[in-house]
C-alpha cells in the first residue's frame, strides 16, 4: 500500500522508489516539498525584487565561475575580502575547502548517514553539472523538460545555461 507521497513497507517510514516513479511524483509536483518549480520561480522573482535580501545562483554556474562567485557570497553577507585576504588568497582557500572532492572525501561523508540511514555517500556521485544524463533515459529527460519548460514559460526564468 502507498501513501500520496509514495510507497511504504508497512511502517512509518517510505520505501525506495525507482528513479521513474519518482520522476512522476516530481512532475506531478509531488516532491516532499511541493513543486520544486514553484520554489525555483518564487525566489527567482524575489532575487530580482529585493537583490539587496535574496542571491540567486545556478549549480551549473557555479564550476565556471567558482571564485569569483564565493567573492559573490561575501560581499552578499556583508563580509568581502580584504585586499590582504585576497592577497593571501583566502577566496581560493575557501574554494578548495568545499570543493566536491574535499567534501566528498571527509570521514562523515564517506561512512556517515543521515535519519532515514541513507548513506551520506549516496549524496556524491561526480559532482558534474550534465551528470543527469547518466540517469535519466531520453524519454525521461524529454518528459521532466515540457514539465518544467511549460511551469516556466510565461515567468521569464529558464534553466538553460548553455549546458542542456
Amino acid at each position: 500500500m502507498g501513501t500520496q507521497d509514495g510507497p511504504t513497507n508497512g511502517g512509518n517510514k517510505p520505501t525506495l522508489s525507482t528513479l521513474e516513479e519518482e520522476l512522476d511524483l516530481f512532475c506531478a509536483g509531488r516532491s516532499a516539498n511541493g513543486p520544486y518549480w514553484r520554489h525555483v520561480l518564487e525566489y527567482w522573482a524575489e532575487s530580482k525584487r529585493r537583490p539587496h535580501k535574496v542571491l540567486f545562483l545556478r549549480y551549473e554556474e557555479m564550476p565556471r565561475e567558482t571564485t569569483s562567485n564565493v567573492r559573490k557570497l561575501a560581499e552578499f553577507m556583508g563580509c568581502p575580502f580584504s585586499g590582504e585576504e585576497e592577497a593571501d588568497g583566502v577566496p581560493d582557500a575557501i574554494v578548495g575547502l568545499c570543493s566536491f572532492d574535499h567534501l566528498r572525501s571527509l570521514e562523515v561523508n564517506r561512512n556517515g548517514a543521515n535519519a532515514f540511514n541513507i548513506k551520506n555517500d549516496s549524496f556524491y556521485r561526480k559532482g558534474v553539472a550534465g551528470d543527469w544524463a547518466n540517469y535519466l533515459s531520453p524519454e525521461m529527460a524529454a518528459q521532466l523538460d515540457l514539465v518544467i519548460d511549460d511551469e516556466l514559460r510565461s515567468s521569464g526564468f529558464s534553466f538553460a545555461t548553455g549546458g542542456r
